[in-house]
């Protein structure tokens, strides 16, 4: 029966795709302007290796259901991975030393 239903045209999930990926890219991209700009001051090589690691899922994402038939996991991915971006941009600026008292 599955064969025989499409729930969504290819063009939807090519632009579902684009835009979230892009979504996916900006946040990370925010992150590193934000850094940037705040003077971070701590190892820079965290952020492209959570990238990298992040990207290797979001691949499986989308690549793991059929994309016309199927719900798109990527776009929770995707929202997820943004919403995490936005919590290491903010959890980074904060002092820790001085919050905890050492």
């Amino acid at each position: 029966m599955k064969p025989l239903f499409v729930v969504r045209r290819p063009e939807q999930f090519r632009t579902a795709f684009y835009r979230w990926s892009a979504l996916f890219f900006a946040a990370f991209l925010l992150v590193h302007v934000w850094w940037s700009v705040r003077g971070f001051r701590g190892d820079w090589f965290f952020l492209p290796t959570v990238m990298l690691l992040s990207g290797a899922g979001l691949i499986l994402m989308i690549g793991l259901r059929d994309p016309v038939r199927d719900n798109m996991l990527f776009v929770d991915f995707a929202q997820g991975a943004a919403i995490g971006c936005l919590l290491l941009g903010a959890m980074s600026m904060l002092d820790y030393h001085r919050l905890l008292g050492n």
